[in-house]
């Protein structure tokens, strides 16, 4: 008698005979669409670093402040992209992109608030 075997897992299916062409790729709406929005968040996420580290220089004149400003900038994307990596494991790539851009949104959100000075 043969024995079947079960997968606990569903097997993958094989890869296809070709790889996809740019015309396929970018065919798929979805796919522009995020990466249109990965787009604009980078840039705004980079007009909005430049716009914060010339608010500091005006405000300080200090060289040093404003590279620490520019440099410290930064770590929200090096540190935020460790601590999520396991949310994006679990759910669709999709809900975690707009729940992560809410989250910066919320986040950002208090440096565009006038500051007495």
């Amino acid at each position: 008698m043969a024995e079947t075997v079960t997968h606990p897992h569903p097997v993958p299916e094989p890869p296809p005979a070709r790889p996809a062409t740019f015309r396929e790729v970018f065919r798929n709406r979805e796919f522009c669409a995020t990466r249109l929005a990965e787009f604009c968040s980078i840039t705004g996420d980079q007009f909005a670093r430049v716009a914060l580290t010339v608010v500091v220089y005006q405000r300080t004149r200090s060289p040093l402040l404003t590279a620490l400003t520019y440099a410290v900038s930064y770590l929200p994307r090096i540190g935020g992209s460790l601590l999520p990596s396991d949310l994006a494991d679990r759910f669709p790539c999709r809900t975690v992109m707009i729940g992560a851009d809410l989250i910066r949104m919320l986040l950002v959100r208090p440096t565009q608030l006038p500051m007495a000075e």
